[in-house]
């Protein structure tokens, strides 16, 4: 396919066009607006020709073969963004919603755990702590045991920046210390407080 180079004439015309971006002997980019609007007309059955003349261009000055590329290019992705569109929509309306709530709950939650992490290091002697792994896990500990709680402890390690066997050996070091001061502790709850259920 010979794609049609443009004179010097034609550059200096097309050039002045609000809608051309940039342009070359060989090539010619047009404007977000254009191709915008472009795919409009297009969508609502105008033919190409025409839909050029809208935009003061001449498809015999920017070459058909150009145009037809042009044009293949704009169709495509908007059937490519209608198609997105639909397979969104083909999802109940309630499913969305739920598992919008799901990530909201999720943001909330993480903020929750910055926020006690925040409270934690205001708590030092002195204004501000820095705060150790132990502190981490404390926050952690206590977020994955609310009772509405969907965080999971490997997630909130990791994004933390701690080590989840750390706190696995944290928080059996607690329970241990828990069963020497009651002499009961059953290694059912010891494995529950290890391995809290977070969905």
């Amino acid at each position: 396919m010979c794609v049609k180079q443009f004179s010097k004439e034609e550059m200096a015309a097309l050039s002045k066009s609000p809608y051309v971006l940039r342009i070359s002997e060989k090539s010619i980019s047009f404007t977000r607006d254009f191709l915008k609007e472009y795919r409009e007309l297009r969508l609502n059955g105008m033919k190409k020709r025409e839909a050029l003349a809208k935009f003061d261009l001449d498809i015999d000055v920017i070459g058909y073969s150009r145009m037809r590329g042009i044009d293949y290019r704009v169709m495509r992705n908007a059937r490519l963004e209608t198609d997105s569109l639909f397979a969104e929509a083909g999802r109940s309306i309630a499913e969305l919603m739920l598992q919008m709530q799901n990530r909201l709950t999720n943001i909330q939650q993480r903020y929750e755990v910055y926020q006690r992490l925040l409270e934690i290091r205001e708590s030092g002697s002195g204004g501000r702590k820095i705060l150790t792994d132990k502190d981490y896990y404390q926050a952690i500990w206590e977020a994955v045991h609310k009772s509405n709680n969907v965080l999971q402890v490997e997630n909130l390690c990791e994004i933390l920046k701690v080590s989840y066997s750390g706190y696995r050996l944290w928080v059996v070091a607690g329970v241990q210390a828990q069963s020497n001061n009651e002499d009961v502790k059953s290694i059912d709850i010891i494995k529950q407080e290890i391995n809290p259920i977070a969905i």
